[in-house]
C-alpha cells in the first residue's frame, strides 16, 4: 500500500468549482439518487450483496 501523505484541511478551497451550476447538478444528483434506489432495490431483492455508499463533504455540506 502506498503511503499517503497527510491532508490540511485549511489549504483545501472550500468553494464550489467554477462553472458549476446549481439546477444541472441537482438534476445530476436526483438521476443518481434514483439510480443507487433502483440499484439498492435489485440488491434487496436478490438478498444477497449489499451497497454501501460513502458521501465525502466538509462540515455543514448537508450530507444528512
Amino acid at each position: 500500500m502506498a503511503k499517503q501523505n497527510n491532508i490540511l484541511l485549511s489549504q483545501l478551497d472550500t468553494r464550489a468549482p467554477r462553472g458549476l451550476d446549481k439546477e444541472k447538478t441537482k438534476q445530476k444528483m436526483h438521476a443518481m439518487l434514483e439510480e443507487i434506489n433502483g440499484l439498492q432495490n435489485l440488491l434487496f431483492a436478490e438478498n444477497n450483496h449489499s451497497l454501501l455508499v460513502i458521501i465525502q463533504g466538509m462540515d455543514a455540506s448537508g450530507k444528512d
